[in-house]
């Protein structure tokens, strides 16, 4: 009782609170309740009538209550409408089986124009609809049948992303940030795309309806196993919790994490670390990368939900295993780049340290980092082995020699010194003054430059790691040496 279900394997009927309570498994309510409007499972509270008779496999469904205390209920009493309860449909668990069917909530949901929500289905075919609405407004949030995943908001004004079509079970967030006009679209934790909502940023999206839209269009085929909504934005370590905690109970992408941890060094923080041993994907968390896969995204292993991806195939890496010994490595190949799902940005003031494993296949430029849109801000490794440093007033450069062996090279931007080093192999190789560099520094990307398609260096990528803060050449030995123990460059 109590709102907690019971462990069974068929549905267990309680009484608690003076209403029935049906459990296929515990339920476990998620860390992060704050400003949660909606939640249902599929494993939970599932009626064959008005909240009376727990459902069992293939029965119509006419009730599904709302978990954590949360007083709505989504409800069918048309029988030519009712989706039916599929058991054990999704690794163990239940889903709900919409065929051309809805369910109405039995009050309106109000997200207002910041929100964020995660839908676990999958379609039937890629003919197929997947989405919530209202049935008097133009809200729809879901997969369309024209490749397209919508957000719009009460007016039918908002944006779509493609995606393809999920006809295979997946985790899909939407994170709409009215207030700073963004929107943002994971599937399993990792981003799609992110764009500015324009005109529909301030307009509110209500709902009421899973499975169907104000047009009576959009009827849902496929199976749902959990719907949440929250009426707030929700920042990427939130979803990445979030998503772990559904991934826990279904199963529906790769465990991640488990890299091995760098030196800590003090004074410093690690902001950003990529290991391409681990968590490298030829999709959206679901198939690790093989040999000479495409890379479309690639977690960083901070732990906070941070990742690389790039949506466009014609600007994917390659993932290797046979260039840095056999380690993963990312390969650049002309206009190839990663976006990063969160910004770094460095003050004018700040100190910070760039590590870059590498292998290089010709004489071609590269960065580490850069800021798309812009020809500044980035760490780049030119031609001739010339290493340069641009921050948003300037550059500095140091030659570093070129060659095509692997290297393990720091990157050091000491502003107490007022100076750009480089190291290799943990060995200072030159040192340039950045008096005149006096802008602050954002890093929003990977392996390129200005608009993501300028540098046309060849070059394997293995580990890379950004620090806040200044290290020393023994600091620099310290980082470099541990990297070797992986690599044996030196």
């Amino acid at each position: 009782g109590g709102g907690i279900s019971i462990i069974a394997n068929d549905p267990v009927t309680s009484g608690g609170g003076g209403k029935t309570i049906c459990g296929w498994s515990v339920y476990t309510p998620f860390t992060d309740i704050s400003s949660l409007e909606f939640h249902i499972q599929a494993d939970h509270d599932v009626f064959t009538d008005a909240g009376l008779t727990c459902a069992d496999d293939t029965q119509a469904i006419q009730q599904v209550n709302s978990l954590d205390d949360i007083q709505i209920n989504a409800i069918q009493t048309v029988v030519a409408e009712k989706p039916t309860y599929a058991v054990a449909s999704l690794n163990g668990t239940n889903t709900i089986d919409f065929a051309e069917d809805t369910l109405d909530l039995s009050s309106d949901v109000n997200l207002g124009i910041d929100y964020t929500i995660h839908i676990l289905y999958k379609k039937d075919t890629t003919s197929d609809k997947m989405v919530i609405g209202h049935n008097s407004q133009s809200s729809l949030i879901g997969d369309w049948s024209d490749n397209n995943f919508y957000a719009t908001s009460n007016s039918n004004a908002g944006i779509s992303f493609s995606i393809g079509h999920i006809i295979d079970y997946s985790i899909m967030t939407l994170v709409r940030d009215g207030s700073s006009n963004q929107a943002t679209l994971y599937e399993n934790g990792l981003i799609h795309d992110a764009k500015t909502l324009g005109s529909s940023a301030s307009i509110s999206t209500t709902i009421n309806l899973i499975g169907d839209r104000k047009f009576n269009d959009g009827k849902g085929d496929g199976n749902l196993a959990d719907l949440t909504l929250y009426s707030a934005v929700k920042s990427i370590s939130e979803v990445a919790t979030l998503i772990q905690e559904l991934n826990t109970k279904y199963s529906v992408f790769l465990p991640y994490g488990g890299a091995p941890t760098p030196p800590t060094i003090s004074g410093t923080t690690l902001e950003h670390y990529l290991n391409p041993n681990y968590d490298v994907y030829s999709d959206m968390g679901k198939t690790a990368a093989t040999n000479n896969n495409a890379v479309r995204a690639t977690r960083t292993q901070q732990n906070d939900g941070d990742h690389i991806y790039q949506g466009t195939g014609a600007n994917q890496m390659i993932y290797h295993d046979t260039i840095l010994g056999t380690n993963g490595s990312l390969y650049k190949g002309g206009g190839d780049y990663m976006k990063m799902s969160k910004e770094i940005t460095f003050t004018n003031s700040e100190s910070f340290v760039a590590y870059s494993v590498h292998k290089r296949a010709n004489n071609g430029a590269n960065s580490i980092y850069f800021k798309l849109g812009v020809t500044k801000d980035s760490i780049i490794d030119y031609t001739n082995g010339t290493c340069y440093f641009f921050d948003s007033s300037g550059s500095a450069s140091v030659n570093a020699g070129y060659s095509t062996d692997a290297v393990i090279r720091a990157y050091v931007i000491d502003r107490d010194a007022d100076l750009f080093r480089v190291y290799d192999n943990g060995v200072e190789v030159g040192n340039k003054t950045i008096a005149a560099r006096t802008g602050t520094v954002t890093f929003n990307a990977m392996f390129n430059w200005g608009s993501g398609t300028s540098l046309t260096g060849q070059i394997d990528h293995g580990d890379v790691l950004l620090y806040r803060g200044l290290h020393d050449a023994t600091d620099v030995g310290t980082v470099s040496d541990w990297l070797n123990t992986k690599y044996s460059i030196y």
